[in-house]
């Protein structure tokens, strides 16, 4: 492959990430469940253990979302640093830092976020993740940024 394939195609994953990993309002889950394929196994590892399936991935992302995210005030995905190995024209490794940062219902600023790696596959035409490792941000560096973040937000109008 060629430079300019390669950047093409690591560039095409990249927007893929940013403008998927927003929260803009609609359903999180249906929008992040969008760059795993329909079929076939998807290996998903954190927090010491791991799922096989696209089902597991949903229940995972939709059980996070019940318990925490659904509560996040203002929250932002932010991406640091990101390296994208384009291995083929249908592979790729992401390994990436993200935070996000958000206040608690309570109004006390929280971080989440880590490293991301993630195995890429294009299939019928669409990049989608068949592997993912995350590994969470030690909560001491968490804490940090927290003490940078401004005070928190007015509660939004109902």
């Amino acid at each position: 492959m060629s430079v300019q394939e390669r950047d093409a195609i690591a560039d095409s994953i990249r927007t893929l990430l940013t403008t998927t990993y927003t929260f803009d309002g609609s359903d999180p889950v249906t929008r992040f469940m969008k760059l795993y394929p329909d079929t076939g196994e998807v290996v998903s590892a954190a927090s010491g253990g791991f799922t096989v399936g696209r089902d597991s991935v949903r229940r995972a992302l939709s059980t996070f979302w019940q318990t925490a995210g659904q509560f996040m005030r203002q929250p932002s995905w932010t991406w640091g640093a990101m390296k994208i190995d384009v291995l083929s024209r249908d592979a790729a490794v992401v390994t990436a830092r993200y935070t996000i940062p958000h206040w608690t219902p309570e109004g006390k600023p929280h971080v989440l976020g880590g490293a991301w790696t993630s195995v890429w596959n294009r299939r019928e035409d669409r990049w989608v993740i068949i592997q993912e490792h995350l590994s969470d941000l030690p909560r001491d560096v968490a804490e940090r940024v927290e003490a940078t973040m401004p005070a928190a937000p007015p509660p939004a109008r109902r």
